[in-house]
């Protein structure tokens, strides 16, 4: 449960195995974009972290032109 006070400060409790989270938040959107990243589809989130591993292999690939032979190695032995 989310409890949101006046001052833009979104509390979650009774949520032991969460713990106490304390976000300071100054827009609507962000407290939606938090809470759907916390309570988003393990699916979802496995996939996104995927991507993200996916993005920063690209990225360093394109820093050193002489990795680029080596990118598939490097994508198996990261996943």
């Amino acid at each position: 449960m989310i409890q949101v006070s006046d001052h833009g400060m979104a509390r979650e409790f009774k949520e032991p195995e969460i713990g106490q989270i304390h976000m300071f938040l100054s827009t609507t959107k962000e407290l939606r974009d938090a809470v759907i990243e916390t309570y988003s589809d393990p699916e979802h989130a496995y996939f996104k972290k995927m991507m993200e591993k996916e993005h920063a292999l690209e990225f360093l690939v394109g820093l050193n032109k002489e990795l680029d032979g080596e990118d598939e190695f490097l994508t198996r032995s990261m996943f």
